[in-house]
Parts: structure tokens; C-alpha cells; sequence
């Protein structure tokens, strides 16, 4: 049975990014190595709570609602990797009840990282995708969004992202340097 030639694209992806996590993995051992032999037990224990975090977080990643939507963050965590950028993903949910049609859910993603990609500046090396539940809605954060001119770059992106995908019920605006959007578990008639 031959394998068609897109799977092929998503499988080299796939390694690339496993290897980008042996690569990250084995600096971890060589970082915990460095403080047991200074006897730095308190930046160890610092250090082994920001891995376990990290390793939680992208546990819940796996768990998505849409596996498509995991796919796509990880495709574009490689990209940015590839460009030198940093794609820090903080995360608490698993979205189950999002509403969102996986197609919207996606293109809004896709466009919102792409958008803070190319407009990154040249000395910012890591965007943050941070995502959590509260009651009825999910919250996506980007940034981070430091000075006027990102807040002003970041409410245009926002509205162009919003202009190619509707989401009903859906609200944004700016958190603690981070353009925030509140996406619904239940869908708003519209």
C-alpha cells in the first residue's frame, strides 16, 4: 500500500519535532546535572518545577478536542523553532466542551500565531500561547505585547483575523500584555 505524499511532509515534521524534544530533554539532564554537582538544591528545585509544568502543559495539549488543532500547534511550534523563535505554550485545558467548529478554531490559531510571527520584533525570541478554562468559555492568550506600537499592531491583527473567521460570542481584548479572546463553550445564536 503506498503512503500518499503529504503524509510524508507531516511525517518529517513529526521526527523533526521529536528530535527537537530529545534534543531539549537531554540539555534538561545536563541543566539538573550542573546544579546536583554545584549543590544548588534550590535552583534544581526551581528548575524541576518549570520542567514539570512544561511537561503538563503539553500532556493537556494532547489531549485537544481536535486532533488537527494539536497537529497544527505542533507544526507551528517547529516553524518558529526553524526561524530561531520560541513558541512557549502555558495550558490547563483539554477544550472538551469547546463549541468552536475545528475549521474556526484552527484558522483563527493559524492566523493569530502567523500574524505575531512575521510582526515579532527583532529581539523577541519567544511568543506565549497560553490557554485556560473558566466557566463557560476558553481564554487564548498571545503575546507578549509590550510597548504601544505591539498594542496598536495587535489590535489590527485582531480585527484582520476576525475579519476571515467568526466566531459568535467570541471577545477580545488586552490582559497584562497579552491579547486576550474569550472563545464560548456553547455557541451564541447570531
Amino acid at each position: 500500500m503506498a503512503v500518499p505524499e503529504n503524509k510524508y511532509v507531516e511525517v518529517d515534521e513529526m521526527i523533526k519535532l521529536l528530535r527537537i524534544q530529545n534534543h531539549d530533554m537531554l540539555n534538561n539532564f545536563q541543566v539538573i546535572s550542573g546544579y546536583v554537582q554545584l549543590g544548588n538544591l534550590e535552583q534544581l528545585s526551581l528548575y524541576l518545577r518549570s520542567i514539570t509544568d512544561n511537561w503538563n502543559s503539553q500532556r493537556q495539549l494532547f489531549r485537544w478536542k481536535y486532533p488537527s488543532t494539536i497537529l497544527l500547534i505542533l507544526k507551528t511550534k517547529l516553524s518558529l523553532y526553524e526561524t530561531g523563535i520560541k513558541l512557549t505554550i502555558n495550558n490547563n485545558t483539554d477544550l472538551k466542551e469547546i463549541s468552536v467548529l475545528e475549521k474556526d478554531l484552527n484558522e483563527f490559531l493559524s492566523n493569530t500565531l502567523e500574524l505575531f510571527h512575521k510582526n515579532a520584533a527583532q529581539e523577541e525570541r519567544e511568543l506565549i500561547l497560553r490557554v485556560f478554562e473558566e466557566k463557560d468559555s476558553y481564554i487564548f492568550e498571545f503575546g507578549p505585547c509590550f510597548h504601544d506600537k505591539d498594542q496598536v499592531f495587535c489590535e489590527n491583527a485582531l480585527a484582520r483575523v476576525f475579519e476571515s473567521v467568526q466566531i459568535a460570542g467570541s471577545q477580545c481584548g488586552f490582559s497584562d500584555n497579552y491579547l486576550a479572546c474569550r472563545l464560548p463553550k456553547k455557541l451564541v445564536a447570531g
